[in-house]
């Protein structure tokens, strides 16, 4: 019987190889990058001015800096290096820098899910089909928010737990201090993290009163000593940002608010009213089965799915975690039979560090190229979705400090945190930071802004310097009628209302 022939793959199949790769990780940022998606962005404009109070003041806030007096609350920007590398873009690039981030996220994250897919799934061509699928799922969430970077990572630690766990080199869970320490100052999102690590020393610890009680040790297992180690290396690593040990307190803070998770679409349970979103239910289904399917059950994968799914079918913005650990699942539940003629020898590790960063330098060139074509374009853009004509009025106007204090906004929350941005000499009576506000602000601000009974007696309407709000909102039309305010701008965007006897004096300047 003639031997398998182990020779290397020919030139041509590893060129295609490493074009599909390409491909693969190219296209996850095309969507965002073409759509114009973080301009969009309502967030990202409190994310780059909390960047440039960083910058210009060399601290991290403690409390809110763009509420002064009295009312400034204790806040933890837990995103801080984020918001000061977008910032840096931002100075770098202006608009354009948005889509630097977007385009290196975007790669970052396809590049961290094959890797983690091609550890367990050794065919090629499987291991980019599952891939491709799982960033199907994951593509909403593709833009330059700061918890894209929680999903690179997240995949990472998963892809070093999977590979300790089937047998490699204990000392790899050495980077994974490192790891969580990076972590940390980008994004609040670590505790799933640590919640996988958690789950990995769960069952270390079951296998081990298994042992005790007789039983065999599997073949696919951690060793208790190194998870726990680990584990608590992690968790330490933890405090390596400027707010130490306050950056837990914060986690319990973020969870108890909610009118937060009532208001906000994006911390909505799915609504299954896209594809992306149908193929997520998919992928979901599929590790439900593969877990169904195998011939025992043990307490990781187990604990994974139900953690995952828990996070994932409670809010539309987490659907990723469940994602991430799904096509793991189901990778290491694909048949083997009939594909053999795939398995020659596979796309090296090396090789997939090498597509991808020359994949990230090309797209960001491209990007880049693209919209230096396109200029104009972005702040159009943006124009056309945040009152850019407004902010520009109440700048040009001198509206925006008053007896030596900050002039007060009256505004929805959607437009807070471009306002924060574009006015920093104001303060908004709302933003995307909902914890600063209080879940009774927000209540009462959506309530106002949709004209309900009582909108008029809201104080922070009542004591507002300066009204923006866009022309088709319920409450604009109410304050037309409304004898306290008189319209001073309006355009196709966003109308701007001030007090009365502010009005003359603007007209006299």
């Amino acid at each position: 019987m003639p031997e398998q022939s182990t020779s290397p793959q020919p030139r041509d199949g590893q060129l295609l190889r490493a074009v599909i790769l390409a491909f693969l990780f190219a296209t996850p940022a095309l969507v965002p990058i073409l759509g114009n998606f973080p301009v969009r962005d309502p967030d990202i404009w409190w994310h780059l001015a909390t960047g440039r109070w960083i910058v210009e003041n060399v601290a991290v806030p403690h409390t809110d800096p763009f509420v002064g007096g009295a009312d400034a609350v204790a806040w933890t920007a837990y995103s801080w290096l984020y918001e000061v590398f977008i910032y840096a873009l931002y100075q770098l690039r202006g608009l354009d820098g948005f889509f630097v981030y977007t385009t290196l996220a975007s790669v970052a994250v396809a590049g961290a899910v094959y890797h983690l897919v091609r550890g367990i799934e050794r065919r090629f061509t499987v291991a980019v089909a599952l891939t491709t699928f799982a960033l199907m799922t994951i593509w909403g969430h593709l833009g330059s928010r700061s918890f894209v970077a929680s999903i690179v990572l997240f995949a990472v630690e998963l892809d070093v737990l999977v590979r300790v766990r089937r047998g490699a080199d204990r000392r790899l869970l050495l980077v994974l201090p490192a790891l969580f320490a990076v972590w940390a100052n980008l994004h609040i999102q670590f505790v799933y993290g640590l919640l996988l690590l958690a789950i990995a020393s769960a069952e270390a610890v079951f296998d081990r009163l298994m042992e005790r009680r007789g039983g065999r040790r599997p073949a696919e297992a951690f060793d208790l000593s190194w998870i726990i180690g680990a584990s608590a290396a992690c968790a330490l690593a933890v405090l390596a940002t400027p707010y130490t040990w306050r950056l837990y307190a914060i986690i319990p803070e973020l969870a108890g608010h909610p009118a937060m998770w009532r208001h906000i679409s994006e911390l909505q349970s799915p609504s299954f009213h896209s594809m992306p979103q149908w193929a997520f239910l998919a992928l979901a289904l599929g590790a439900a089965f593969a877990l169904g399917r195998r011939r025992e059950t043990r307490p990781f994968w187990l604990l994974l799915f139900a953690s995952a799914a828990l996070l994932a079918f409670r809010a539309t913005r987490d659907t990723w975690v469940l994602s991430v650990a799904a096509i793991a699942m189901v990778a290491e539940a694909a048949p083997r039979r009939g594909l053999e003629h795939d398995t020659v020898e596979h796309t090296g590790d090396w090789r997939v560090a090498v597509v991808c960063s020359v994949t990230v330098l090309a797209l960001v060139a491209g990007a880049l190229g693209l919209r230096a074509l396109r200029g104009p374009d972005l702040p159009r853009v943006a124009a056309d979705a945040f009152p850019a004509g407004a902010a520009s009025f109440v700048e040009s106007a001198d509206l925006v400090g008053t007896g030596g204090r900050r002039a007060r906004l009256f505004n929805h929350m959607d437009w807070g945190g471009y306002l924060l941005w574009r006015l920093p000499a104001c303060e908004v009576s709302m933003d995307g930071r909902i914890i600063n506000f209080g879940d009774a602000a927000l209540e009462r601000s959506m309530a106002t802004w949709a004209g309900l009974p009582g909108w008029d007696e809201d104080p922070a309407l009542a004591g507002a310097d300066i009204v923006i709000g866009a022309v088709g909102e319920p409450l604009i039309a109410l304050l037309r009628g409304d004898e306290r305010f008189e319209i001073a701008y309006e355009d196709e965007i966003a109308a701007v209302f001030v007090p009365a006897p502010k009005l003359a004096a603007v007209d006299r300047r």
